[in-house]
């Protein structure tokens, strides 16, 4: 079954011809249509001052923008912050990749149904969701280190994002060449 789509244009055109219909049949319809008529002209006034605001909205000069980019940089992070930040995540991967690697628990490949006495529900599957979850988080501490402009990237950053689990992993980065 196809969906038809229309523009904005061609929904008014077709909400003023089912006004119309409704004008034409009954009192009751010449009631409810002048209702309607006033629901979209509250739609549009609507629309036309969201419009407006977000045009105001936008800078338009250099010195608005040198304002915005001001307005922004204030709300950052001391770069030292994000630093140690970094430093834990990437701490915190390389022993989760150095206990995934040695599975000492034996752990199944998926959540088993009865806990395991010593490690509960933990599955290998779980272990490689947690690990990439890590990932995400450096991921966006990097991001958060380059839009403060603290500097080149940390040693080992990278390294430690593409990294893959042994055995595989189901990272969107698997594509990357080994560092």
């Amino acid at each position: 079954m196809a969906v038809a789509t229309y523009s904005v244009g061609e929904l008014l055109y077709l909400a003023g011809a089912a006004l119309a219909a409704m004008i034409l049949t009954s009192p009751a319809g010449q009631q409810a249509s002048k209702q309607a008529a006033q629901g979209v002209a509250n739609a549009i006034d609507n629309l036309a001052q969201s419009a407006q605001t977000k045009a105001t909205a936008v800078p338009t000069t250099t010195v608005q923008c040198q304002a915005k980019t001001k307005e922004k940089t204030k709300k950052k992070r001391p770069c030292h912050e994000i630093q140690q930040d970094i430093e834990n995540v990437m701490n915190e991967l390389e022993q989760r990749w150095q206990e995934y690697d040695a599975d000492e628990g034996n752990l199944p490949a998926t959540k088993p149904s009865v806990p395991d006495p010593r490690y509960g529900y933990r599955s290998r599957a779980g272990e490689q969701q947690q690990y990439e979850g890590k990932q995400q988080r450096l991921r966006n501490l990097e991001e958060e280190w380059n839009d403060a402009g603290c500097g080149p990237d940390l040693p080992g950053v990278w390294k430690a994002l593409i990294r893959k689990l042994p055995g595989g992993s189901t990272t969107p980065y698997d594509n990357f060449p080994p560092v």
